[in-house]
């Protein structure tokens, strides 16, 4: 779980940035949809954003 902590610091920081995080996470899904990945569409899940966040997550591309 990510404690209360984390959580205020991913608002404080994250929360203004958050519009363009979703974007660029949906069009790398909308991408491994269209490769035959999963299709439905989700929320990210804790555990994904905080490897976004750090920059450790394998399904993102970094430009």
């Amino acid at each position: 779980m990510i404690t209360d902590a984390e959580w205020q610091a991913y608002l404080d920081v994250i929360e203004p940035d958050m519009k363009a995080m979703e974007g660029t996470m949906a069009r790398e899904w909308d991408r491994n949809a269209r490769r035959g990945g999963r299709k439905e569409k989700r929320e990210p899940t804790q555990a994904e954003i905080k490897r976004f966040i750090k920059g450790t997550d394998i399904n993102v591309v970094k430009r």
